[in-house]
């Protein structure tokens, strides 16, 4: 997933997770679910992006999110608040 700071300040500390829609079903290794904060600043125009490996151990259907968190800074020192960013559900259909 990408995040691309389209705004007019600084965002920082971006925390990208993948948001299952229902009860994960048994066809995914959820080990790879974990979220993942990068520890940065992203000024006007600069993108960042996290990649997540999912498993499938059967065929089936999986739908998920996309989510984003990230601190939005409004100079120096402050003040500062925290955003969110999410996709549209995105299916995944896996085949024999």
């Amino acid at each position: 997933m990408t995040l691309i700071n389209d705004g007019c300040a600084n965002i920082g500390l971006p925390r990208y997770s993948l948001l299952i829609a229902e009860n994960p079903p048994a066809l995914l290794e959820l080990s790879g679910l974990e979220p993942q904060t990068h520890y940065l600043g992203l000024s006007p125009g600069q993108s960042d992006q996290a990649i997540f490996i999912i498993v499938a151990e059967q065929s089936g259907r999986i739908d998920l999110t996309a989510n984003t968190s990230f601190e939005v800074h409004l100079g120096y020192p402050g003040p500062a608040y925290w955003a969110t960013a999410s996709s549209e559900r995105i299916t995944i259909k896996v085949r024999p």
